[in-house]
């Protein structure tokens, strides 16, 4: 996945060296141009992947069932300002014991990097600090 200029792109088929083919899921747009940074997973915990967006005023939108042929439908997760840290990067892997890519890693502005475990498309999953903010 991609967010440029508003741009969303979705990278199918990447393998060693080469991004495969480009499918574009949402074209420029202002609005989305404020998209600080994205993942994706299985956070419907239905084999169907999910995408994920942090957008610059601290909401959190989640786009479930996003493929090839589109995004999926628009899930607020978290709020307007309700963080009090900006996320900086942030990443989605299996590191639990279910079967599902649903475990974000955040690193924060303030230096600290939190895992939410089992995390779905309506809410950030068990928080565990991994870096302690700094």
């Amino acid at each position: 996945m991609h967010c440029a200029g508003g741009r969303t792109t979705l990278y199918s088929d990447v393998s060693g060296g080469k991004y495969g083919q480009a499918t574009v899921l949402h074209p420029d747009s202002p609005d989305w141009a404020h998209a600080t940074v994205l993942t994706s997973g299985e956070y419907g915990k239905a084999g169907n992947w999910d995408l994920l967006i942090c957008w610059v005023d601290g909401e959190v939108d989640s786009y479930p069932d996003t493929s090839t042929t589109g995004l999926g439908k628009e899930k607020r997760m978290i709020n307007q300002s309700s963080l009090k840290a900006k996320t900086i990067a942030i990443t989605t892997g299996r590191f639990t014991g279910n079967a599902f890519v649903d475990d974000l890693v955040v690193k924060w502005d303030n230096g600290s990097i939190t895992q939410y475990s089992d995390t779905t498309f309506e809410k950030l999953g068990t928080a565990k600090y991994l870096v302690p903010k700094g």
